[in-house]
C-alpha cells in the first residue's frame, strides 16, 4: 500500500509542477518584458489576448543595439532565470513532492524555451511575415536576410549550450 501512495503522490507532484510551469510561461514572460520595457523607457502596448497578456514593444533606440536586443529577448532571459532559480532551489529539496514538482516545472520551462527558440528561428530563417520579437528587432535594425541569419546563429548556439548545461545540472536530482 505504501508504494501505491508514493506513486499517487509522485503523480500529483508532476501534475502540480506541470500546471505551475504552464502558468509561469503563460503569464510571466510577457509581464517581465513589459516591466523591462517600462524601466528602460521603451514604448510598448499591453493587451489581454483571451486570458493571456501580450506585450508589443514598439519603440527603438537607434543609438544602442544591445539594449534593443535585450528588450526583445527578455522572454528568453526570463525562462533562463526561472530555470536557474529552479535548479538552485533543487539543492534545498529532498526527494519527494517538492523536488518532483520543481523538476517538472523546470522541464516545462525548458520545453517552452526550446519551442520559443525554434518558433522565432523558423520565422527568421523562412522569412515569414509573422511578427515575433526577433523578427521585429531585425526589421527595426534594417538587416537583410543574410544579416538576420548571422545575427540569429550565435543566439541559437547560446540557447542550445545553455539547455545542455541546465540539463546536466538537473540530472543530478533525478532518481533513476
Amino acid at each position: 500500500m505504501d508504494e501505491k501512495d508514493n506513486r499517487i503522490k509522485n503523480k500529483s507532484s508532476l501534475v502540480s509542477g506541470f500546471l505551475a510551469g504552464l502558468f509561469s510561461i503563460a503569464f510571466f514572460p510577457e509581464l517581465f518584458q513589459a516591466l523591462v520595457a517600462f524601466v528602460l523607457n521603451f514604448e510598448f502596448s499591453f493587451k489581454i489576448s483571451v486570458i493571456f497578456p501580450q506585450v508589443t514593444v514598439s519603440s527603438f533606440k537607434p543609438d544602442d543595439i544591445f539594449i534593443n536586443t535585450i528588450v526583445r529577448l527578455v522572454p528568453l532571459i526570463y525562462l533562463m532565470l526561472v530555470c536557474e532559480l529552479g535548479a538552485f532551489s533543487l539543492r534545498f529539496t529532498l526527494p519527494g513532492f517538492y523536488r518532483y514538482s520543481l523538476l517538472m516545472f523546470i522541464l516545462v520551462n525548458m520545453g517552452y524555451m526550446l519551442f520559443f527558440l525554434f518558433l522565432n528561428a523558423i520565422v527568421v530563417i523562412l522569412n515569414l511575415k509573422l511578427l515575433t520579437d526577433w523578427s521585429s528587432l531585425l526589421i527595426l535594425l534594417n538587416v537583410d536576410h543574410l544579416g538576420s541569419l548571422i545575427y540569429l546563429f550565435p543566439l541559437i548556439i547560446i540557447v542550445a549550450v545553455y539547455l545542455n548545461f541546465i540539463t546536466k545540472r538537473i540530472l543530478k536530482y533525478v532518481n533513476v
